[in-house]
């Protein structure tokens, strides 16, 4: 579980803006399963704007 009261970006992004905290600049590696905000489901697949890799279930 991840709470925050800030933004999150989630895919990628072609370039970055400068001055974003070290982390930014590197890869999620891993899967997320589900994000929910405020108590509802997002639907990742259907607000993609590019390829999507389902997890393997593992």
């Amino acid at each position: 579980e991840l709470n925050s009261d800030g933004g999150y970006w989630i895919g990628g992004c072609p370039s970055l803006p400068t001055a974003l905290p070290e982390d930014y600049y590197h890869g999620f590696q891993g899967c997320i399963e589900s994000v929910v905000i405020d108590g509802d489901p997002l639907h990742l697949v259907m607000h993609g704007t590019g390829e999507v890799t389902f997890c393997d279930g593992s």
